[in-house]
């Protein structure tokens, strides 16, 4: 081996780790950008709605959903009220030969229409 080829043989594994070490922070850099996004977009949604009616409905994408409290929460000061989505039963009923009715799935409940 001679001398020549030495010193380029280092240069290219100190490149080399350089490059190593410089693709890792980047990596680790974007996963903690998209877990910081992840947090963000799984927080809940805190609407500006005053009501004193317990059984208000909410209309949202087409959905209806509905005004329920919840057990008081120290880290909000109090009692929230709580979205939850309203479920009905979905599909056509289904009777036994018996002629029992059978249980349907349940799915999201449309909005009312105003007419």
């Amino acid at each position: 081996m001679s001398t020549n080829e030495a010193p380029s043989s280092l240069k290219t594994i100190r490149l080399a780790l350089i490059c190593l070490t410089a693709i890792s922070i980047v990596g680790v850099m974007v996963t903690g950008v998209v877990i910081v996004k992840k947090r963000e977009s799984h927080r809940p949604i805190h609407l500006d709605l005053v009501t004193a009616d317990t059984g208000a409905k909410v209309c949202i994408n087409g959905f209806s959903y509905k005004l329920k409290p919840s057990d008081p929460d120290p880290l909000f000061g109090g009692g929230v009220d709580v979205l939850e989505l309203e479920q009905e039963p979905k599909g056509e009923i289904h009777f036994g030969p018996d002629g029992r009715e059978y249980l349907r799935r349940n799915g999201p409940k449309a909005c009312a229409l105003k007419g």
